[in-house]
């Protein structure tokens, strides 16, 4: 009898420690953007008999960060300092600003730039890529980067990981950084998507969804003694703040103690309303036409040159690209991956048809894998971060295509 209610314990609490873990995984998703790259669990399928891997086309985005500037972290700063000169904070705020003045402390000297998890993160890439497509793809590659410190340093550590599992350096040609064209940064220089970044239509839907979420949070109110004392709009100012702390804290090791304290519901709440703006000033959302996404065309358009000409050259068995979340989400929209291009126009769909924790992680990618066989024939699989995904035309051999009939149809659908 003894050995069986020990036998159920043990049951009981793994059943336990499997449901707090999947909970955990839950909220660690409602980082949304910040969430760290998530490790591909399953292998990658093997091409059809005769096929081998010719070339990668990649593009990713940094890896996990600290924050690029302090400006939310001196926003809750400033107010509990406010708060305490008028004897408004509570102990829960004197803590809390402790650990603020902390965090802002250790991000000195680092305010954007790559963090170690974010160079494990690209290291960790390069090295699957390696073993899932060979060394030989990667004897002779071309890059370009934005050069921004933490996508520098991601093309770096991305490189850095190669070189530890690779026999050979590879041959980096013509590495460019590049800020002033559209290939990586059209979210910069296409004008009329800047203009409907800063005053489209979009921006009144979502401050309209904004309140309506945040108005059922009050994390304010924990750290002060009188919320009578705090205006609404700095109230939800801050704790749009704080929650970007959250959500970033992974990011930099930030010791769970020193982590804001959210309940889960207010989580969701602050998710649903980051993952509103990243969709609708930036994914699939028809608000604008498509104007998010078809600012991307120029990349998709280099991915297709850069492939036709190594189809006939075979110069390169790489190439790859470092920019960021801004231009990862259009592209993986323009090219139609079902994950990142359902589109919605009612906001309060937006999280039941697009997830931007799923789109763009911390590290996030977009990889078009070539292969061919003797004849000359030319399949292609494509890969958001390291999970095969469908190209919107028809196949009889998922995750393979035929480069032919994806190319048409891109070419045809953005009249390239």
């Amino acid at each position: 009898m003894r050995k069986g209610i020990c036998c159920l314990t043990v049951a009981l609490y793994i059943n336990v420690l499997f449901v707090y873990s999947q909970a955990n995984a839950i909220m660690e998703d409602m980082c949304g953007t910040y969430k760290l790259y998530p490790i591909p669990e399953k292998e990658v399928t093997m091409p059809p008999l005769g096929y081998e891997p010719v070339f990668i086309n990649h593009v990713g985005r940094h890896g996990s960060r600290y924050p690029v500037s302090e400006e939310s972290l001196k926003l809750i700063q400033e107010e509990l300092n406010k708060q305490k000169s008028f004897d408004n904070l509570n102990a829960d705020g004197e803590k809390l600003l402790i650990n603020i003045n902390h965090i802002i402390d250790r991000c000195q000297n680092n305010w954007g730039g790559l963090s170690s998890i974010g160079a494990e993160e690209q290291r960790g890439i390069a090295q699957r890529f390696k073993a899932a497509y060979g060394q030989d793809l990667f004897r002779k590659v071309r890059c370009w980067i934005d050069p921004q410190k933490r996508c520098v340093e991601s093309y770096e550590s991305f490189f850095k990981g190669l070189s530890e599992v690779l026999p050979f350096q590879p041959v980096i040609d013509e590495t460019k950084m590049v800020r002033q064209n559209n290939i990586l940064n059209f979210f910069v220089y296409n004008q009329s998507y800047d203009k409907y970044k800063k005053s489209g239509n979009w921006i009144s839907e979502y401050k309209l969804y904004e309140s309506e979420q945040l108005e059922k949070i009050n994390l304010l109110n924990r750290y002060v003694k009188d919320a009578k004392e705090v205006n609404v709009h700095i109230q939800q100012s801050f704790d749009l703040a704080l929650f970007n702390v959250w959500a970033i804290a992974p990011n930099i090791s930030l010791p769970y103690s020193e982590r804001p304290k959210l309940a889960s519901d207010e989580i969701y709440h602050f998710w649903l309303v980051q993952n509103a703006r990243q969709y609708l000033e930036k994914g699939p959302s028809p608000i604008a036409g498509g104007i998010q996404q078809n600012i991307s065309i120029p990349l998709l358009k280099q991915f297709i040159d850069t492939s036709e000409e190594n189809l006939k050259t075979k110069n390169y068995g790489g190439f790859f690209r470092f920019a960021h979340a801004e231009t990862i989400i259009p592209f993986a929209a323009l090219l139609k991956i079902p994950e990142a291009s359902e589109a919605t126009s009612v906001t309060s769909d937006i999280a039941e048809v697009w997830k931007d924790y799923i789109v763009s992680p911390m590290a996030a990618n977009i990889i078009w894998v070539f292969y061919q066989n003797k004849k000359g024939n030319v399949l292609i699989k494509m890969l958001l971060n390291e999970k095969e995904v469908e190209f919107p035309i028809p196949t009889d051999n998922f995750p393979f295509y035929e480069w032919p009939k994806v190319r048409r149809y891109y070419q045809d659908m953005y009249s390239l």
